[in-house]
């Protein structure tokens, strides 16, 4: 008898544990995993800019990467455009140039390349550039550098010194990557621009 009430009072002190940790669960919420916030393409290409680092800050624009990836789910790389992704013939492709036209079509741009900013003083202007690069010879991080060392090689009208005009400049950056057909490859395809604003003094 008294083996039983041992038994008993055992089981309802284990029946008590059990009912207190049921209600701490149900008061306290469970731990989340911790989220590592992404920094994004803008931010990777303005830490690489050292001359251009106070003559310009590029932000992401969606519009744009929107646009980017409806073009390539409509248009898919084959096999033969994507492997020219290393070379400058990508260029010569038929999607490179309707891409680019979409692109200026949205930013009001002109497919003038960077190096003609120094060509126009006095213009108020928006200039794109287009980069694709084959994911199998590059990263994402390292492609992206690689832009921003090419915006920071610009020779900007502001860096004269014009005694009669004070020029700015803003920017945008758009990344994605693009798969071939079957999804064997990849390129990354990058668009920026960037707009000066010259005012007369």
């Amino acid at each position: 008898m008294k083996l039983k009430k041992i038994a008993s009072l055992a089981l309802a002190g284990i029946m008590a544990v059990s009912m207190l940790a049921g209600c701490k669960s149900a008061t306290e919420p469970t731990e989340e995993p911790e989220v590592t916030p992404v920094t994004g393409v803008a931010a990777t290409v303005n830490s690489v800019l050292t001359s251009k680092k106070d003559k310009i800050n590029l932000s992401e624009n969606e519009v744009v990467t929107g646009l980017m990836k409806s073009y390539f789910t409509e248009n898919p790389l084959t096999d033969g455009e994507w492997t020219k992704a290393d070379t400058s013939s990508v260029n010569d492709t038929s999607w490179f140039t309707d891409l680019n036209k979409s692109i200026d079509a949205v930013l009001g741009a002109e497919s003038d390349n960077f190096s003609k900013i120094s060509n126009n003083h006095h213009e108020n202007k928006t200039y794109t550039e287009l980069y694709v690069l084959n994911t199998s010879y590059v990263s994402m991080d390292n492609a992206l550098r690689m832009v921003g060392q090419k915006i920071d090689d610009v020779n900007m009208p502001s860096e004269a010194k014009n005694k009669d005009y004070d020029y700015s400049y803003t920017g945008t950056i758009s990344a994605i990557e693009a798969e071939s057909e079957g999804g064997t490859e990849s390129v990354w395809v990058i668009a920026v621009s960037i707009t000066q604003t010259s005012t007369k003094k």
